[in-house]
């Protein structure tokens, strides 16, 4: 079993009139970054599946997102890159009249030498954003001059990440990835983990 301690950074458009309530951020152009800590618990299965749940707190815990992922390994040999299949389930609680859920699938391809190993993922989310009829919320999309019905939308996007992973020390890991989506914001995750 492995404990991870990680920092998320995510960029959060501060014009976006949803971005500025659910994040109390003030009126302001540009782009705010936020910083997101996350503990993760991965734990390996004596078949070749790892399975993991974490969970990050955003604006001082008020929002977290939680998140469940199984990971397949497929192929794995010796000096050989190793090919996987992962499947995850997020979901964003706290927010005041909405909910936002994703569901993600990625083929993941990996190669590790002594303590460094490196990987590459290539996926597709499932998005899937409701919001709660309230006049609140109501006023906030006449805000937005919203064209089409908001208060239930669907939509897929294609991603994909770059990592790397290095042992420390005995037990101990420092990793790295980098996610970029179409039509979601890039993000950065730096993970201490302990454990094997």
């Amino acid at each position: 079993m492995k404990l991870g301690f990680g920092l998320e950074t995510v960029p959060i458009d501060q014009e976006d009139t949803m971005s500025r309530e659910n994040f109390n951020l003030p009126s302001e152009s540009g782009v705010k970054t936020l910083g997101l800590p996350r503990v993760i618990v991965t734990k390996g299965l004596f078949i070749p599946v790892d399975l993991a749940v974490s969970a990050a707190f955003i604006d001082n815990r008020r929002l977290t997102q939680l998140t469940g992922q199984a990971q397949w390994t497929i192929f794995e040999g010796f000096r050989l890159p190793a090919l996987a299949l992962r499947a995850g389930a997020h979901r964003i609680y706290g927010l005041g009249y909405a909910s936002l859920r994703t569901l993600t699938g990625d083929l993941v391809l990996s190669f590790g030498l002594g303590g460094f190993s490196f990987y590459g993922s290539y996926g597709w989310g499932w998005h899937s954003a409701a919001i709660r009829r309230s006049k609140s919320s109501e006023d906030l999309f006449l805000a937005q001059r919203a064209t089409t019905n908001p208060l239930n939308q669907n939509w897929r996007d294609e991603a994909r990440s770059l990592g790397f992973r290095i042992m420390i020390v005995p037990m101990v890991a420092l990793g790295f990835e980098a996610r970029a989506a179409n039509k979601s914001p890039d993000i950065y995750t730096l993970v201490l983990s302990l454990g094997t």
